[in-house]
């Protein structure tokens, strides 16, 4: 992306970790349309059965547009092609460029920016290399 003028906004889900194999998945990637599905439990069981209705859990669906979104199966290179690289070539042509990771703990933020390229068994895996060693190897390199 280019200097657009404007704030690019993007999401990934992190990779899974061992711990979480089995678990229910309540977030949905479409990279092809940059949209993001989150389906929450309706967690009002109690009030509905208050009010003479069902106690089964109801489940909400709502839609997110970004311009860009990064599912599970999404790899370092292809987050730092698509979002870090642009902005390295726009700082490099003069203009402002900043990268910000927000979310709750856990989600992916240390991974996605600054993963040193080990991998999980300690051993060096240069495919995990998050944003920050990316664009510092793509300047000096």
């Amino acid at each position: 992306m280019a200097a657009t003028g404007r704030v690019n906004v993007f999401a990934r889900v992190r990779p899974g970790v061992a711990r979480e194999d089995g678990d229910q998945h309540c977030v949905d990637m479409n990279a092809d349309t940059g949209k993001c599905l989150v389906r929450l439990q309706d967690g009002d069981a109690v009030e509905r059965v208050l009010a003479g209705g069902s106690a089964a859990i109801r489940t909400v669906e709502k839609e997110y547009t970004f311009d860009g979104v990064f599912d599970q199966e999404s790899t370092q290179k292809e987050v730092y092609e698509d979002v870090g690289k642009p902005v390295l070539k726009d700082v490099l042509q003069g203009y402002n460029g900043s990268i910000l990771a927000y979310g709750q703990t856990g989600a992916g933020k240390t991974h996605s920016l600054l993963n040193s390229g080990m991998g999980i068994d300690g051993k060096p895996d240069p495919k995990q290399a998050g944003l920050l060693p990316r664009l510092l190897a793509a300047l000096f390199v």
